[in-house]
């Protein structure tokens, strides 16, 4: 859901409002991810049907803009997540 916030973020674990941040972080990605996928003429509106909707995306090479521009916002430092590598899907795990 990150791929279609349109601005960076920076998550800095440390600080005292961590918890809001992830929180409002998370609420505007849903929104956002939600107005992508109904531009893509997809009806999900529930968590599991918006990740269907993802993946089948990304399989027809759909969310490939998305990706570049996520991949650019990473490199230039506009995107900081203190989730390990592990815990990404394969296709965000840059490092």
């Amino acid at each position: 859901m990150m791929l279609c916030l349109p601005s960076g973020f920076k998550l800095d674990p440390a600080s005292p409002a961590y918890q809001a941040e992830v929180h409002a972080l998370g609420v505007e990605a849903e929104k956002k991810t939600l107005e992508y996928l109904a531009a893509q003429c997809s009806q999900a509106v529930a968590v599991g049907s918006a990740i269907k909707a993802v993946k089948a995306l990304h399989k027809t090479a759909h969310l490939s803009v998305l990706l570049d521009q996520f991949r650019e916002r990473y490199y230039e430092g506009e995107v900081v997540d203190p989730t390990p590598n592990s815990n990404l899907p394969p296709f965000l795990r840059f490092t």
